[in-house]
């Protein structure tokens, strides 16, 4: 059993301090929700990158589960389509 387990954590932090903070969450075992928009948190780019994910990203992200925000709805209602993002 880990410290935070049963915790849920919501990440809707950018960069590199906030994300590696919440990812500490995670080693404690919080379940750790990463919201981003429907572009990508910017240090998808930063950094070396292996298979085509950033190694700084991948690293600042750990222990995820990863929704997108989705765009504005349309006239009809729903909203306008999105889709999870990996985030390792």
């Amino acid at each position: 059993m880990f410290a935070l387990e049963g915790i849920r954590v919501v990440d809707a932090a950018t960069m590199v301090a906030g994300p590696l903070g919440a990812s500490i969450l995670g080693d404690f075992g919080a379940e750790v929700i990463k919201v981003e928009p429907i572009a990508g948190d910017e240090s998808r780019t930063f950094g070396p990158r292996r298979d085509g994910m950033s190694g700084v990203f991948s690293g600042v992200n750990r222990n995820k589960k990863a929704i997108a925000t989705c765009g504005p709805r349309t006239g009809s209602g729903s909203s306008t389509s999105c889709a999870p993002r990996p985030t390792s």
